[in-house]
């Protein structure tokens, strides 16, 4: 019994290795971030802190809801991909209780897709991810190209707080994509 069970077990083994060789693709993620925003379009304070890649540094807006950010460029420069998901996330704190934190991609640079908001309290840490893959105003799903990626911005806009006072920080805006690369 104990050599069946230890027989199994290999094969079992044998049965997920991963090998890639060449030619085959394999799923993955590939990340980048915002790196270059609209100086027409910018929050109140050190809006070049959202996007110098630097988690620990933050632009900030105290002008209480809808001031907005759009962020112009991102970091991604991949060309050997089939790109089957896009999220995005913002790395934001307020300094009060409660604040929301809304990111808007914009597609081509003119179309605004839909609005994906979280909650953010006054600790440090990511927002949930968004999937825009599907967004009505992008390529939709199993469309998505390096290029679309590439000419991909983001409208980052203070949303409802719990209190007027509030000032609402934002240090980094990410892009994970899945894909597969082909080797």
């Amino acid at each position: 019994m104990k050599k069946i069970i230890i027989g199994m077990v290999v094969m079992l083994f044998a049965l997920t290795s991963f090998s890639i060789e060449a030619g085959e693709t394999r799923n993955s993620y590939y990340y980048a971030y915002f790196n270059s925003y609209s100086t027409n379009q910018s929050w109140s304070f050190n809006p070049e802190y959202m996007v110098d890649g630097n988690e620990s540094s933050y632009a900030f807006t105290d002008r209480g809801q809808k001031e907005t950010e759009l962020l112009t460029c991102n970091s991604f420069n991949l060309t050997n991909i089939t790109i089957t998901g896009v999220h995005l996330r913002a790395r934001a704190y307020t300094s009060v209780g409660l604040q929301s934190i809304i990111l808007v991609p914009v597609f081509d640079g003119t179309s605004n897709g839909s609005e994906y908001s979280d909650f953010v309290g006054i600790f440090e840490g990511w927002t949930d991810w968004f999937d825009i893959t599907y967004d009505p105003a992008g390529p939709g799903g199993g469309n998505w190209t390096c290029d679309d990626i590439e000419s991909l911005d983001c409208k980052v806009t203070s949303g409802l707080g719990t209190t007027e006072s509030n000032t609402l920080y934002c240090s980094y805006v990410q892009i994970r994509i899945t894909g597969n690369q082909t080797i």
